[in-house]
């Protein structure tokens, strides 16, 4: 009778596939875990990025104006040059 399994080796086989699919099983729902924190850290990044973009643009804002005011100032100066430069021509005039 060749070809015959005894019901040992049978059982035994039974044994080691039923404790393979078991450790599959096991593996793949700590795999199913496993993404399911990677899906939820990718909102917070996205969510952080976000929150980094609008600071990014407040900060471009301020520094822009922080830029502008020197050249503003820059402008007061001149303008106050020039009149008094004409003050002073218009009282040589008066005078």
């Amino acid at each position: 009778m060749e070809g015959v399994v005894s019901q040992g080796v049978c059982q035994e086989r039974h044994k080691n596939i039923e404790d393979k699919l078991a450790r599959d099983e096991r593996r793949l729902n700590e795999h199913a875990r496993e993404i399911d924190d990677i899906r939820e850290l990718t909102r917070e990044v996205a969510s952080l990025a976000k929150q980094l973009g609008e600071r990014s643009e407040k900060h471009d804002q301020k520094i822009d104006e922080l830029m502008s005011k020197p050249g503003k100032r820059w402008d007061l100066i001149v303008a106050s040059v020039i009149s008094s430069g004409i003050g002073a021509g218009v009282a040589m005039l008066i005078k």
